[in-house]
């Protein structure tokens, strides 16, 4: 056995093993990747350096995954802090007017609403609207 926990081909042909085949009934010699270990007759899957392969592969599997999720957490993250932004902005617009002595969101008129950007109307609905499940769902506006 050689130091990556292969086996010669020669050995598993002194046994008699047959060797592998493509669809077409060519013989092939097969090499590989860690992803592929079943098309490997020659590979000692209890050897050390082919257990640490593996480990590397599930660690490089896992941490792409953490990273995803972080990418994925911190888009979160943004969106809730630019939400937060557009409802501050609405409630000093709310603040401005006299006659409205309680800050909710419900306060709002059509005239604040107007103030607001495109892409913040557009996150507002996004964040309030029970029945906007994706940004995509709602309208494009042009105008702004």
């Amino acid at each position: 056995m050689t130091e990556q926990g292969r086996i010669s081909e020669d050995v598993f042909d002194n046994l008699g093993f047959p060797r592998n085949k493509d669809v077409n009934g060519h013989e092939v010699l097969r090499g590989a990747g860690i992803s592929q270990e079943s098309y490997q007759r020659s590979k000692c899957l209890t050897h050390e350096f082919q257990i640490d392969l593996r480990k590397e592969r599930i660690e490089r599997i896992e941490n792409s995954q953490r990273r995803k999720a972080e990418q994925l957490q911190e888009k979160h993250n943004e969106e809730v802090h630019s939400i937060g932004l557009i409802e501050e902005k609405l409630w000093n617009m709310i603040a401005e007017h006299e006659e409205i002595t309680d800050r909710r969101l419900e306060q709002c008129t059509v005239k604040m609403f107007d103030k607001l950007t495109s892409p913040e109307l557009s996150d507002f609905i996004w964040a309030h609207d029970p029945n906007v499940l994706m940004k995509n769902d709602i309208p494009s506006n042009k105008g702004k």
